[in-house]
């Protein structure tokens, strides 16, 4: 698979009349950005919700995260700097961590599939220098899909930075930054996982009682869909979606309706499997959106946007306050998948 930037001119080539004139709408709005945000927000969120064209996927995913307003604060070689080996413990265990996991993340996507190839690298020193930048939170497992995700659309600097403005910054008022997902005791991944089990009772009543009967909670299955904003197991086009949904509207409300318009696609299969089958196909649901759940990716997205009629900011408000009220350490425990 071709680098980004080779991509991107191969990708030209090939679009259609429509994608070019739609190419053409982003390029104009990308010019006068901050203005056309302001004046026209309904426009922006029905563009993306359409799909981000892929020659101006980055610059968009860039901009939605205010990278560059991140970058800024800091000087400019500092991506390079921190890129270079770091001889202390921590840092050791970290590159230790970080090269194990190299040939789990994407494996299926040429570009990282080739060992110490292009993308392994642009991926080891994206996630280096993130363990260096916060040593606090160090290397876990599944940042590797957002490192990889945000490369197959921008360069390894604007990658990095993109990484620290979606894991330390609160991109979105109403969510809190992704590094609580990573970070010890996993507090915000528990919350996911609880918020999701109130919305398939909301939604799916009957696979949440099926669920229950079976003894299965999301626990079990959903921890990798929010890690990685469902880019593992899924395709990359169909992560790209997903993520230019997320990046505009937030990674935790996009990542709910992802997971309810799955889990409804497939709750008559579901329902009648016993705890043993029902495991391991939840867990690779992303893996089949476009083979079997779903006939296109724009009937996918519209799933998604009706899964939104169910996953509210006030419906996740009430099931937050239930959450702070309950006893969260008798929360069952997290299953991380391996890679």
């Amino acid at each position: 698979q071709a680098s980004p930037c080779t991509r991107v001119v191969e990708e030209r080539r090939r679009m259609s009349a429509d994608d070019k004139s739609r190419l053409a709408k982003w390029r104009r709005m990308l010019a006068a950005w901050s203005s056309f945000v302001a004046s026209d927000p309904c426009a922006v969120r029905r563009r993306v919700w359409r799909g981000v064209p892929s020659p101006v996927r980055g610059n968009v995913w860039t901009l939605l995260l205010s990278a560059s307003a991140v970058s800024e604060l800091y000087p400019p070689n500092t991506f390079a700097r921190l890129c270079l080996f770091d001889s202390a413990a921590d840092a050791n265990r970290n590159v230790d961590e970080i090269v194990r996991d190299l040939p789990r993340t994407f494996p299926k996507v040429a570009y990282f599939a080739r060992r110490n190839g292009p993308g392994q690298r642009a991926l080891f020193n994206v996630l280096k220098a993130f363990t260096s930048f916060d040593a606090k939170l160090g290397y876990v497992q599944g940042m590797g899909f957002i490192a990889g995700t945000l490369l197959l659309h921008m360069s390894e600097e604007s990658a990095f930075w993109s990484l620290v403005s979606m894991l330390n910054a609160c991109t979105h008022a109403h969510e809190p930054p992704m590094s609580q997902l990573f970070a010890e005791g996993m507090p915000l991944l528990r919350r996911r996982c609880f918020e999701l089990d109130r919305l398939l009772a909301i939604a799916a009543p009957r696979l949440k009682s099926h669920f229950a009967s079976e003894g299965l909670h999301p626990t079990m299955f959903a921890s990798h869909w929010y890690t990685t904003i469902h880019s593992c197991g899924a395709s990359p086009e169909a992560a790209a979606r997903v993520w230019d949904v997320a990046l505009a509207e937030g990674p935790g409300m996009t990542s709910h309706r992802v997971a309810i318009a799955m889990l409804l696609a497939d709750a008559d299969e579901l329902l009648l499997l016993p705890f043993d089958a029902l495991v391991p196909r939840v867990r690779s649901l992303p893996e089949v959106i476009e083979s079997r759940l779903f006939p296109s990716l724009d009937a996918f997205m519209h799933a998604v946007a009706k899964a939104a009629e169910v996953v509210t900011h006030q419906a996740l408000d009430r099931i937050v306050d239930e959450w702070v009220e309950s006893d969260r350490s008798s929360a069952a425990p997290l299953a991380i998948p391996r890679q």
